[in-house]
């Protein structure tokens, strides 16, 4: 008799699967708003040309929660908040901007808008997504299917705001080792980040274009499977560090002087969020960016996109 074959599992959906209910469509209705002469769009993709950052006034339309959400998914509405996160895609960037207990939340529609603050942290290069969730506030233990663990979310819509020509982060070429070797690297190199130009003292919009990552194609294929993998994240955030500290470097190096920095060009917009978020200043990171081969300024860009935590989670969860 011959063997039997050996059953063959193939992966299908790459979606997250929800264990518990939700409330997927009760955020439908949300509207968001990116000038103040703007109206509310309710459409999910917000395709727009360069942004004019000095009229962004973000802003979002919370229409009534017509919905028990407590027989739907059965969680009480006080242990349910409303949460609004930005996402810089490019630079990595999250924050969350506003916290608001559902049971706050009135009867009628009601404008939820951002701090100027908020809106500077981002580069506006590429996709910038603005999340709505309802999340749970406070762990519990609920009947089963119901959801448990704080964070969870019960409900999200994200809009994208980006531009049409590339309205995703840095793009990252899944490349054989002969790639590799023409340029001159061991054919086991895992990854390679390439400036194409290095005048960066232009537009933060043409980021995307400048700026080419290679990764090995074994990696890139492994990475693909499960793109939500707390190592996959771990991975994207140590390539983020050597795209900004090669920009920086590159950068600093073509110009010279900060005193030439053009407003709002890729450096300036760079060093701005390393300051705001490190609290490291302009003069220092411009140091670092030309001193000791950029060994210090890569270490400020761990503490930005917060590596170390990224790799507990990932150590942590093999």
């Amino acid at each position: 008799m011959p063997p039997k074959p050996k059953s063959q599992w193939h992966r299908q959906e790459s979606r997250p699967v929800r264990p518990f209910r939700s409330a997927a469509d009760c955020l439908a209705g949300v509207g968001f708003r990116l000038y103040a002469d703007e109206d509310f769009d309710a459409s999910e993709s917000i395709r727009i040309g360069a942004v004019e950052r000095d009229r962004i006034a973000i802003a979002l339309r919370i229409p009534p929660i017509n919905i028990d959400l407590e027989a739907l998914v059965g969680v009480p509405a006080e242990a349910l908040r409303l949460i609004v996160t930005l996402e810089d895609r490019v630079f990595k960037n999250s924050r969350v901007v506003a916290g608001i207990p559902l049971s706050e939340l009135s009867a009628t529609t009601q404008i939820l808008e951002s701090e100027n603050s908020d809106a500077s942290s981002l580069s506006w290069a590429g996709e910038t997504r603005v999340h709505v969730a309802i999340v749970l506030s406070k762990p519990r233990k609920g009947e089963p299917g119901t959801a448990h663990r704080v964070g969870s979310w019960l409900a999200r819509k994200t809009f994208s705001v980006g531009n049409p020509r590339d309205t995703a982060s840095f793009p990252i070429d899944a490349v054989e080792p002969e790639y590799f070797v023409a340029r001159g690297l061991p054919p086991r190199t895992t990854y390679f980040v390439e400036i194409l130009d290095a005048d960066l003292n232009q537009s933060c919009d043409d980021l995307p274009e400048l700026v080419k990552i290679s990764l090995a194609k074994d990696v890139h294929a492994a990475i693909a499977q499960d793109q939500e993998s707390s190592i996959a994240k771990a991975l994207i955030k140590t390539i983020f560090v050597d795209i900004v500290t090669t920009v920086l470097a590159t950068g600093y190096g073509a110009i010279g002087s900060a005193a030439e920095l053009r407003e709002d060009s890729i450096i300036d917009v760079v060093t701005k969020r390393l300051v705001k978020s490190t609290g490291v200043s302009t003069a220092t990171l411009q140091k670092f960016a030309t001193q000791a081969a950029g060994s210090q300024l890569r270490a400020v860009v761990q503490a930005d996109v917060e590596l170390s935590r990224a790799l507990v989670s990932a150590a942590r969860r093999r």
